[in-house]
C-alpha cells in the first residue's frame, strides 16, 4: 500500500528541501511526521519543506514501486527512518537503503540521515542494531546521520534546532534564515 503524504510549507522559498521518510508502523509514522512539520516550520523563512511518507513494508527491493520509492529517496535532500523496534528484525530498512544506491546515476545522495528511533519502553542506545547500521551506511555514503529517541521528549526541541542548523549548513544557509524553536 503506498502511504505517499506531502507536507508543503507556502509560499515557495528561496529552495526546497525534500524529506524521505521510511516509516515502521503507526506510531513511528506519526513521530516522523511531527519532525517533519517542526523541519518545516524552523525552515520556513528559507526553504519550501516537501516529504514523502513510506511505510517500511512498501520498500521491496523489486519492482516498479521499488523504483518509484528509490527515485523519490534519491532525489531527496534527507532520509529520515523512524522505527520502533532497533534489532537485527529491521535489516529490511537497511537492505533497502544500500539497494537505493543503484538509483544514484548522475544525482547526488542525500545530505543528511535522520533517525527517530525507539519508543518509551525501548530507548535507543548506540549499541543498537539498527542505530548501529545506520551510521555505518551513513559513514560510508558521507551522509551527515543524527538520530533521537521518543523517551528523550525534553531535548527534541534542542535536537531539531541543531538538524535545522546542521541542514543550513548542508545547503550554505545563513543561520538568520532559520526560526528558533517556539
Amino acid at each position: 500500500m503506498n502511504t505517499n503524504s506531502r507536507f508543503e510549507s507556502a509560499p515557495p522559498r528561496a529552495g526546497r528541501l525534500r524529506i524521505f521518510t521510511l516509516y515502521e508502523d503507526f506510531e513511528a509514522g506519526v513521530r516522523a511526521r511531527q519532525v517533519t512539520k517542526e523541519l518545516s516550520r524552523r525552515m520556513a523563512l528559507a526553504w519550501d519543506v516537501q516529504g514523502d511518507m513510506w511505510k517500511i513494508g512498501t520498500a521491496k527491493r523489486v519492482g516498479k514501486l521499488h523504483q518509484l520509492m528509490a527515485q523519490d529517496a534519491i532525489r531527496s535532500d534527507v532520509l529520515l527512518v523512524a522505527a520502533t523496534s532497533l534489532d537485527k528484525g529491521q535489516e529490511t530498512i537497511v537492505r533497502w537503503l544500500y539497494s537505493i544506491l543503484g538509483w544514484k546515476m548522475d544525482s547526488a545522495l542525500p545530505r543528511m540521515l535522520l533517525g527517530v528511533l525507539g519508543d518509551e519502553l525501548h530507548p535507543p542506545r548506540r549499541a543498537d542494531w539498527l542505530v548501529h547500521h545506520l551510521q555505518m551506511f551513513a559513514s560510508k555514503n558521507d551522509i551527515e546521520f543524527t538520530w533521537h529517541g521518543v523517551e528523550q521528549s525534553t531535548s527534541a526541541s534542542r535536537w531539531l534546532d541543531e538538524v535545522a542548523r546542521t541542514l543550513g549548513k548542508l545547503q550554505s544557509l545563513p543561520e538568520s534564515c532559520l526560526l528558533a524553536a517556539a
